[in-house]
């Protein structure tokens, strides 16, 4: 695996393991960057059916065809609520994982959750982030941060990686 594949693998499956990942839960994670790959992967190890949230199509064909993430969505061009909800049968996802740290892509996901959701915001914004409390309040979401990653997260990744578990040997090429 690639020392550059580390850290960002890490980071994800700290942010899983913050998120309490359950198998079969949806979870949607937003950017399908470094540290969204690793999010996607570690979800997946999880048990998770994942949904990729993007807006370029090359990184979202890549969660597809080299992740094996089997949901996919161009939040420039889909309706990303409409979609969410064909793909969890009308509930919505459990978790919401935001790696974009992208004020828009963060406020805009608030409204991506079920009831009883964890929101875990992986990607750092600077700013303030805005969402109605009202609605947060009533689906009795969850809103958690994760920051890094701990030397057992490090570890899982090395561990998941030995195993084949991990797909990081195909993260080396994008």
């Amino acid at each position: 695996m690639s020392w550059f594949w580390l850290r960002p693998l890490a980071i994800g499956a700290h942010g899983i393991r913050r998120a309490n990942v359950q198998p079969g839960e949806f979870v949607l994670v937003v950017g399908a960057g470094p540290i969204g790959l690793g999010t996607m992967d570690f979800a997946g190890i999880a048990g998770a059916e994942v949904i990729a949230l993007d807006t370029n199509m090359q990184r979202l064909e890549f969660c597809k065809d080299k992740l094996g993430v089997k949901h996919i969505i161009n939040a420039a061009t889909e309706d990303v609520s409409g979609r969410l909800k064909e793909i969890t049968n009308g509930d919505m996802p459990t978790v919401v994982i935001d790696c974009t740290g992208n004020l828009s892509a963060i406020n805009n996901a608030f409204q991506y959750m079920a009831h009883g959701a964890r929101f875990v915001l992986i990607g750092l914004q600077k700013q303030s982030i805005s969402f109605s409390h009202p609605e947060f309040h009533k689906r009795e979401a969850t809103l958690l941060s994760s920051r890094n990653a701990l030397p057992a997260d490090f570890e899982h990744v090395n561990i998941m990686h030995k195993r084949w578990s991990c797909k990081a040997n195909k993260l080396h090429h994008t």
